[in-house]
């Protein structure tokens, strides 16, 4: 039995989840214990043991000074605030890519498969979604990006707007360019499929804006899907667009090897 690998927007979810359950446990143990000692030092016994004042009083001195010197408080609302944020807008990834794979299940037919959140072996690299078919072989990057931005040959520019009208375009570095990451996956990917003996087969990369975002200019170096309503518009599920190389016997074989390093 093969259990289905979780996806990256998943994985981020289950993460943030654990670190908000981990930290609310941890202020309520704080709490609890901090009122048990608390009501002891209301009792006889306890100021009849010195030890136990000692302790109990260095407890809440050392408490009250990492509050004040190290903003304990402070930090633990960034840390929160952070832990929720990432939260959210994983959960806006993973409804962005359960709703592109619905589409796309409506859209083709029986002779294309879709091989969801395909890492290629020894990359570490985690492709949203890897279309194999009569049309050729996909590479698709789903971002669930909120903002108005600009695609430009290789790079990614976000317009910001500010309160006094002026507009400026932030260029977004190499990790954060969704262009730049297709271009190193589909590298990788190319590399993967030529030691399998594949030296033959063309990558399109593409990218699917799925998210609350807006496409102001658009000349980009790979296809680039301003959202999902209009990947039909997309060359690659263009019905006059056929690669003859791909060959019902080849989509077997490339389906196969994606599949035997599922």
């Amino acid at each position: 039995m093969r259990f289905q690998k979780k996806s990256f927007s998943e994985i981020q979810i289950i993460k943030n989840l654990l670190k908000i359950i981990i930290l609310l446990l941890t202020l309520i143990l704080i709490v609890y214990f901090s009122f048990g000692s608390a009501q002891k030092i209301f009792t006889r016994e306890f100021w009849s043991d010195q030890q136990s004042v000692i302790v109990t009083v260095s407890f809440f001195l050392g408490f009250i000074f990492a509050i004040l010197e190290l903003k304990v408080l402070d930090k633990l609302d960034i840390f929160l605030d952070k832990s929720i944020y990432a939260l959210k807008n994983a959960i806006k990834g993973n409804w962005g890519e359960k709703k592109t794979f619905e589409k796309l299940g409506q859209m083709l037919g029986d002779k294309y498969k879709i091989h969801t959140n395909f890492e290629i072996p020894d990359s570490g690299f985690d492709i949203d979604a890897v279309i194999v078919g009569p049309k050729g072989l996909m590479a698709l990057e789903i971002k669930n990006l909120s903002g108005d931005f600009q695609f430009i040959g290789e790079d990614t520019y976000k317009i910001i707007k500010y309160s006094d009208g002026n507009i400026s375009h932030l260029e977004l570095n190499e990790y954060q360019n969704p262009i730049k990451e297709v271009l190193r996956h589909n590298s990788k990917l190319q590399n993967w499929l030529e030691k399998n003996g594949y030296t033959n087969i063309k990558i399109n990369g593409a990218i699917l804006m799925v998210g609350n975002s807006t496409v102001s200019r658009m000349e980009p170096s790979i296809y680039v899907i301003s959202n999902l309503e209009r990947i039909e518009q997309c060359k690659y599920f263009d019905d006059s667009f056929e690669n003859e190389i791909f060959t019902e016997e080849l989509c077997s074989k490339l389906n196969k090897l994606f599949d035997d390093n599922s």
